[in-house]
Formats: structure tokens, sequence, C-alpha cells
């Protein structure tokens, strides 16, 4: 009796009472959680309860999806943690957590309902803008599901990184802007995002860099030669409304060699001023091409860039071209007119030869050097001014001018070269400057209207039949006292009774030299 009223004082504090009928309550042991209901997100997560028992406890849960942290607690002991995961299912699910002391026949019971998985997906930026010249630029994606993504274009690719993908897009060449989408789904949860691509259009001025304007003479689209020599990449190739178009991808650096070469339907070309360089034979033999514009950003016309254009008309050369190759507009015959601009310092060997319709040229005084062959068989030119600072005129630079009536040669001109004005029959005067030391062979061969001519005292070489067969010659000054080195046929077949005039006191001096001997009874004393 002792012994029972001794645990009734040990765990007096303990107990609750229960009504009796004298209004004392009678002690009921239980454990008692902060919830009997929780509602989770799908997501991973931890959560924390708290727990009110006098004595230890255990918690369990039957449910593979919740772990429990807290599993055993002692008298007093206020927390209860567990963690979920994920739930990946499309639907909601329940699962229970026990929490009891088996001694004392106790347990509380937490019904845990974790929420269905939502698939969630963040996209930034939903809109991409490019420039004309195209790029890079990144796309974050934040996903808890796996995605596909996919273009509807060639122009643009991605590459996928940890944040997302990185959207490269290429280059554009045309005025329109143009657009297309990126979609980032899930077939599994049917999701689909989209990012829209936006790349500008070039501006009039951008525009005209990256093509080529022409017209063909069956109205049909010429095809280059050569379409590897232009700098960029030909994308397209159209003839519609009597215009051909020919684009680019990117800014056109050069009209290259053979470009256009032989493409004999080709009528008119428009060069775009991004183009620096015409190459050599860029235009060879386009038999039918009446019309090319050249933009000022040319500097170099090459070697046969123009030969053989036989219907070229006119020729406008922009003032930034400081060289023109050798034979550039060889056997252009219907070629009437050019201006050759102020930075040109050389007209290289045959460049107008055999530009038989060509009347005039302006040589600019930049030019220093007149190759050879140059103007050859330019059969109509009339009239030729060579620039002062024109040291020689080369073989046979005029040679075959035949309607060539009058040229005035600078003073700075050492060297008169064989052949020079071979064959210039209408060629009626020509003034040799002092500086010029060196008459070649056949310089003025067959000039059959010349009919006076002096030579400088510094001449010390007239070549082999220099003025042979000039058959209206009938004065000949010589300068020099001492008689130049000479041949037997210099002046054959002059006017009958050429006079040739030499200083009074030179006479017997030629008379007697080789070369001039042959024509002793023509040398007549002179005062100069």
């Amino acid at each position: 009796m002792k012994k029972y009223l001794l645990l009734l004082a040990m765990f007096g504090m303990l107990f609750t009472a229960c009504e009796r009928g004298d209004g004392v309550e009678e002690y009921v042991p239980k454990i008692e959680l902060s919830k009997q209901r929780i509602e989770v997100d799908f997501e991973p997560n931890t959560y924390t309860l708290s727990v009110t028992s006098p004595y230890s406890w255990k918690a369990e849960s039957d449910n593979e999806w919740i772990v429990i942290e807290s599993k055993t607690g002692i008298a007093g002991t206020k927390e209860l943690s567990f963690k979920v995961e994920s739930n990946d299912a499309e639907k909601e699910r329940e699962g229970t957590i026990v929490v009891k002391n088996s001694n004392y026949n106790l347990c509380s019971e937490l019904y845990v309902i974790q929420k269905a998985y939502e698939p969630k997906i963040s996209i930034e930026p939903k809109t991409l803008n490019f420039a004309s010249d195209g790029g890079m630029q990144e796309v974050a994606i934040t996903s808890n599901f796996e995605y596909e993504v996919t273009v509807s274009v060639d122009w643009l690719a991605y590459t996928e990184t940890d944040d997302g993908i990185v959207v490269t897009v290429s280059n554009y060449a045309d005025i329109d802007e143009r657009s297309a989408d990126i979609t980032i789904s899930s077939e599994k949860y049917n999701i689909s995002k989209t990012v829209k691509v936006l790349q500008n259009g070039l501006s009039d001025e951008e525009y005209g860099k990256h093509v080529i304007l022409y017209t063909s003479s069956n109205g049909k689209k010429v095809t280059p030669y050569e379409t590897a020599r232009f700098g960029a990449n030909i994308v397209s190739n159209t003839y519609e409304n009597g215009k051909g178009i020919i684009k680019f991808d990117a800014p056109v650096a050069s009209i290259g060699r053979n470009a256009f070469s032989g493409c004999d339907s080709l009528t008119s070309v428009i060069i775009p001023n991004s183009v620096t360089e015409i190459g050599e034979q860029a235009f060879y033999d386009c038999s039918s091409l009446t019309s090319v514009t050249i933009p000022n950003s040319v500097t170099k016309i090459e070697s046969y860039a123009f030969s053989s254009c036989s219907s070229l008309t006119s020729i406008t050369i922009p003032d930034g071209v400081t060289s023109i190759g050798g034979c550039a507009f060889y056997n252009c015959s219907s070629l009437t007119s050019v201006t050759i601009p102020d930075g040109v310092t050389e007209i290289g060997k045959q460049t107008f030869q055999y530009c038989s319709n060509l009347t005039s040229v302006t040589i600019p005084n930049s030019v220093t050097l007149i190759g050879n062959y140059a103007f050859s068989d330019c059969s109509s030119l009339t009239s030729v001014t060579i620039p002062n600072g024109v040291t020689s005129i080369e073989y046979a630079a005029f040679k075959g001018c035949r309607s060539l009536t009058s040229v005035t040669i600078p003073n700075g001109v050492t060297l008169i070269g064989q052949r020079a004005f071979y064959g210039c029959r209408s060629l009626t005067s020509v003034t040799i400057p002092n500086g010029v030391t060196l008459i070649g062979n056949y310089a003025f061969y067959e000039c059959r209207s010349l009919t006076s001519v002096t030579i400088p005292d510094g001449v010390t070489l007239i070549g082999q039949s220099a003025f042979c067969y000039c058959g209206s010659l009938t004065s000949v000054y010589c300068k020099s006292t001492t008689p130049p080195t000479g041949s037997w046929d210099m002046f054959y077949n002059n006017a009958l009774g050429r006079k040739i005039y030499v200083p009074r006191n030179s006479v017997n001096a030629y008379r007697l030299v080789s070369g001039w001997s042959e024509y002793s009874s023509d040398i007549v004393g002179y005062d100069f």
C-alpha cells in the first residue's frame, strides 16, 4: 500500500484527472503533434513539426519518399524533422508518419499530402535582335525537366550550355528584316516555349555593296566564269524584269581574275562601291559589254581587265585608280573616249592597243611612263598631249595611230623609243624637245604627212630608218654641231628636194661622216 502511494506521488504531476463526482480530473497520457495534416510541394524539401509528449517517442513511415531525420526523441523533445523526395509523377500522393510510444500504447499520426509534379521553365530573353552582320547571343533557360531545342531555318544555329543555349546567326545580305523561331519544348509534358529571333536588313547603301547589277543581251542570267573571285560568296543570281542581280553574303571586295571572262551575253554591269580592285581578265572578251560603272572605291585595274570588250564605247576611270595594267583595254575596238585620272602614274604596255575608234584621250600630269604599244594602232586618235612627267616614249607607244595629226612632247623626255610614232600617217608636225638625246629605230617611219622636223642639238643618235618613208618631209633642221650617229636610211625616201639644214660651220663634218654622207648633196648650212 505504501509502495503504491509512492508511485502516485512520483507521477502525480504527469497525470491529468478524469472527471469524477468530486470534480477532480484523472490524468490521461498522450503524444501530441503540432499538425495532423500537412501539404507539401512536389519538389524535395525538409519540414519540421513540434512534438509534445511526457515520454520518449519513435517516428516511423512506411512510405519510401518520406525520410524521417528525427527518428526518436526523449521525453520533452519538441521537434520532429522529415524530408520528402521529389514527386516526378503527374498526380499527388499521400503518406503517413506515426509517432508512438509502445510501452504506453500511445501514438499520433501526421498525414502528408505531396502535390503532383509541376513542370516549370523560364526563358530570358524571349526575343533576340541581331544586326545584319550576325553574331552570338545567350538565352538563359531554367527548367526542372529535360527539353528539346529546334530551329526552323538554316541561317541560325545553337549550342547548349549549363545555363541555356548560345544562338549564332550568320551574316545577312538583304534589305528586308528576317525572322525565325527557336522552340524549346517537351513532348512528355506538352510544353512549348518560343524564342523569337529577328535580324535587321541592310541599309540601302550597305545593300549596294552586296550586289552586282547587270543586264544581258538575251534576257537571261549571266553566270560568272569564276565564282570564287569576289571576296564574298554568291547566295543568289536572278534575272527578272530586264535586270540581273547577283547577291553576296558579304560586301564584294574585288572583281577577281577571270570573274566574268568570256561572258559574251553581258551587256552592262554596275560594280558595287566596296570593290577596290578589278583583276586580271576580269571582263576579258565580254564582246557584248557596252557599259560598265566603276566606283570610286577602285584603286587598281589589272592587266587585260577589259581586253577585247569590242562593244564597249566609253569608260570612266574613277579618281581613286592609281594603276592601270598592261592590255587593260586592249582591242576595245568601239571605245571612243577615255579619261585617265590624276592619280595614275603608269600606263602599261598595250593598255589601249587596237582601240581603233578611240578619238581622244586625256593623260594626266601624274603619268611618268607610257609603256610599249600603249596606244599602238589607235587608228582614230587625232591628237595627244604627253604630260610633263614623262621622261621617255617607249617602244611603239603610238605606232599605227594613222589619224594622229599633232603631238606635244614635253621637255622632260630624253628618249623617243623605237617605232614610237611608226605609221602615224596624218602627223603633220612634231616638236622634239631639247632634252631628247636619242631617237630610236623607225621612230617616225612612214609618217607620210610630216613636212618639217627639228632635231635639237642634244641628240647623239638617230636610229635606223627613223624618218624613212616620210614622203612629205621637205625640211630637216639638225642643230647639233657634231653630227649625231646615224644610218644611211634614216631619211630614206623623203620628199623630192628635201633639204637637211645643219650649222654652217659643220656642213663638211656632216657630209663626210658615215650615215650622213649619203645625203651630202642635200646638206645645207643654216644659221640657228
